[in-house]
């Protein structure tokens, strides 16, 4: 006889079990929620209104040209972007600014910088929320985690966001813009960092 869970089961024990699963299907209580929802459906499909209020709906639906959009089209709309992007600070409860961001507040505070922290959502440039940007001078300064932007000196490869991130710096520089990429591990070392964006602030 076979084992179930330690404990030996029958063969007229397992097949009572199969025959109680196989019935629960048609148990009272089970056929009367089913039969209580089918007439309520019904109910309601009768009155015009409901009728036309659900049919308008579905030709709506079915007419949104942004339905027939893939994914990457839509992101690429500057508004959808940005509105999806301050909904997602809006309610995302990571601190802003985060630790390496803060110690690039720090730098720039000592060096009198007039770069200014944005990431917050504060500033939008092409549906993109820069890190820091003095927008007069057009510098913008970007933070990147090393795992979560895939730093390769770190290895922590990935192919998808280094292509999202190479696109994002395009369309600011496009603009005009003067950008400075500051990888996580970089702010291991505050001396070459602050030269680092010492430079960035002189020349640029």
């Amino acid at each position: 006889m076979p084992y179930r869970k330690g404990h030996i089961v029958t063969d007229v024990t397992r097949n009572k079990i199969g025959e109680f699963q196989r019935s629960r299907i048609h148990l009272p209580h089970t056929q009367i929620a089913k039969n209580k929802i089918s007439e309520e459906v019904t109910i309601r499909w009768q009155d015009p209104e409901y009728r036309e209020r659900v049919i308008a709906k579905m030709i709506v639906a079915a007419n949104i040209p942004e339905r027939k959009k893939t994914r990457l089209e839509f992101w690429k709309d500057s508004e959808h972007a940005k509105t999806t992007m301050q909904k997602s600070l809006e309610t995302n409860n990571t601190i802003r600014p985060n630790k390496p961001e803060q110690r690039v507040i720090e730098i720039l505070k000592s060096l009198s910088s007039d770069i200014m922290y944005v990431g917050d959502g504060t500033c939008w440039v092409l549906g993109n929320n820069p890190d820091f940007i003095n927008e007069d001078k057009k510098q913008i300064i970007e933070v990147f985690g090393c795992f979560w932007h895939g730093c390769k000196k770190c290895g922590h490869l990935n192919a998808k966001t280094q292509r999202k991130d190479v696109s994002r710096i395009d369309k600011f520089r496009r603009l005009g813009y003067s950008v400075l990429v500051v990888w996580e591990h970089e702010l291991k070392c505050p001396e070459k960092i602050m030269l680092k964006i010492k430079k960035f602030i002189e020349v640029s």
